[in-house]
């Protein structure tokens, strides 16, 4: 299996998924975009393997610059220097890299019972849902989102106690777990609850017979990653305009 085609495919049906929802997915030759209005996220536009090619890159462009909601661009593929001069080229900057990364589910993880993770399943929890997550991540994810996909993509509010101290979104395909989206609260950090929340997902997955487990990590979350075994494959760099 080729896993790093497996977390792609992952990532690009969330985004898929979460575009078709608001009836704003568009597919083309050579590459793809989803908005949602009154979101950040995802808002983007990602290519067929192809990116480089000058002719899509020009489309991509025109397709950038066209579009009411402000789109990022993401790209994995091969040729990123290449790619990464042509997209500055053409008055593009890097907004963020992040790397993708796999586990293949053997072990159940050790659980210390101190937190509990709670599915948004109302429009309340996806309020809160909603207003936790940036304070992690910096961009909004909107509760209409939430409403309009929990069915198919899983959200999730960690609680201590009975505080919400952070959130976490799990997407089922195949027989993979995508882990996406899991931030703790500022003040509830360096306490080791992103590597319970991840302990959690893992042992449920495993009852469910998954095999394996990916992500997105930023350079700065990696080491907590590698240490429950995950492995580094992939980058995956994502731009925007300068002038949007």
């Amino acid at each position: 299996m080729d896993i790093n085609k497996v977390n792609i495919n992952n990532l690009v049906s969330l985004w898929e998924t979460v575009g078709d929802s608001f009836q704003n997915m568009t597919g083309g030759k050579g590459f793809s975009y989803c908005q949602v209005p009154g979101s950040e996220w995802p808002n983007r536009l990602w290519f067929h393997g192809e990116g480089y090619k000058k002719e899509t890159l020009k489309a991509a462009i025109e397709t950038v610059r066209s579009t009411s909601v402000p789109l990022s661009v993401s790209y994995w593929g091969k040729e990123s220097d290449t790619f990464q001069s042509a997209m500055e080229a053409e008055g593009f900057v890097k907004k963020s890299g992040q790397i993708g990364m796999s586990l293949r589910l053997e072990q159940e993880f050790k659980s210390l019972g101190r937190i509990r993770l709670r599915r948004v399943d109302s429009e309340h929890d996806a309020r809160l849902w909603s207003e936790i997550y940036p304070k992690s991540f910096g961009y909004t994810i909107s509760a209409a989102t939430l409403l309009k996909t929990k069915g198919s993509i899983l959200y999730y509010l960690i609680y201590l106690d009975e505080h919400p101290i952070g959130t976490v979104i799990v997407y089922p395909t195949e027989n993979v777990i995508g882990i996406h989206g899991l931030g703790i609260l500022p003040q509830f950090r360096k306490q080791g609850f992103a590597e319970e929340t991840m302990g959690i997902l893992i042992n449920n997955a495993l009852h469910h017979n998954i095999k394996w487990a990916t992500l997105q990590s930023s350079s700065m979350g990696k080491n907590m990653y590698l240490k429950l075994g995950f492995t580094e494959d992939f980058l995956m760099t994502t731009y925007k305009m300068f002038d949007l």
